[in-house]
């Protein structure tokens, strides 16, 4: 039996389907794992079903300032419901069927887009495997490169640190962290992304839950938090999302922190056996990464799908 779509104007239509999404799931699971936006209600959700079974579903909106272009984020329960339950990004190759389901969802996404007037349909990696693919078979050529993942290469535990390295200092987040240091982390955080944050938030994300944490704070010679980064820890692999940093910390600041943090996995989870480090478009970042010998081993990137009338 074929993928079918259907098309739902309820701005809450994420909350249903999430719910039926993470039905059977024995624990408590967030409502949705579409992540919001900086714009108003989604114009149209879009919605995969095969034989009545639930596929997945895809949010379109209007895209910020620009208001010929429209953005979609996409979800696949298949890949959502093993991420609740390991606890991390899934790391498998993706199935044909999940492939189709993604294609079915763009093109949806695209047609209602099309209808509404819009020009053009603009995504972001949400599973990079998945997203080239879908991308290559609608012809939507990578629209801008976003930043980059560097693997270190080899064992973790024969990786060796570079030659004069600068001598800084870093304090482990304790955990739980107190009131004090989650509002700090949310002043920090709104600074460095020039997104509000409430430490609440910020302590839901740094939240040692079913994966293992390493969080580094990299302070000044007065103690001031400059930078900080997390580790997440699945199976013999480490991973870090990004690197925050004030604008005056500089790239042998980010190697000492870095080369801390890897001495910090050798120490506590001797399993690790690679890290990964995704590097948002920072030059600072990545003559860190470049001098500590980690080489780029993926791209995350936007596509951009004309729309034709």
């Amino acid at each position: 039996m074929g993928i079918s779509v259907e098309y739902d104007y309820d701005p809450t239509a994420d909350v249903r389907l999430a719910e039926e999404m993470y039905a059977g799931l024995a624990e408590a699971l967030p409502e949705s794992d579409i992540d919001p936006v900086d714009v108003e209600a989604p114009t149209c959700t879009v919605v995969a079903r095969q034989g009545g079974r639930l596929l997945g579903w895809a949010q379109v909106y209007a895209a910020v300032n620009d208001k010929t272009t429209a953005f979609v984020q996409w979800l696949l329960v298949s890949r959502a419901r093993e991420r609740a339950l390991c606890g991390h990004n899934v790391l498998r190759d993706p199935t044909g069927e999940e492939t189709d389901a993604l294609v079915r969802l763009l093109r949806g996404a695209a047609e209602q887009a099309r209808d509404a007037g819009y020009t053009a349909l603009v995504w972001t990696d949400t599973d990079r495997s998945l997203d080239a693919r879908a991308a290559a078979e609608l012809g939507a050529p990578s629209a801008e490169d976003l930043g980059r993942y560097w693997t270190t290469s080899g064992q973790l535990a024969d990786w060796r640190a570079p030659a004069g390295l600068l001598s800084v200092t870093t304090r482990r987040m304790p955990q739980p962290p107190d009131d004090a240091l989650l509002s700090v982390y949310a002043a920090f955080h709104a600074e460095v992304t020039g997104q509000a944050i409430s430490p609440e938030e910020v302590a839901d994300r740094l939240d040692d839950g079913p994966l293992p944490l390493v969080t580094l704070d990299l302070l000044t010679s007065q103690g001031e938090l400059s930078a900080q980064v997390t580790a997440v820890i699945a199976e013999d692999a480490a991973f870090v999302e990004g690197v925050l940093r004030r604008k005056q910390v500089g790239d042998e600041q980010v190697t000492a922190l870095l080369t801390e943090l890897i001495a910090q996995l050798r120490c506590d989870h001797p399993q690790v056996a690679l890290l990964e480090v995704r590097e948002l478009d920072d030059p600072v970042v990545a003559r860190s990464l470049n001098s500590m010998a980690l080489q780029i081993t993926g791209h995350w990137r936007s596509y951009r799908l004309p729309l034709q009338a």
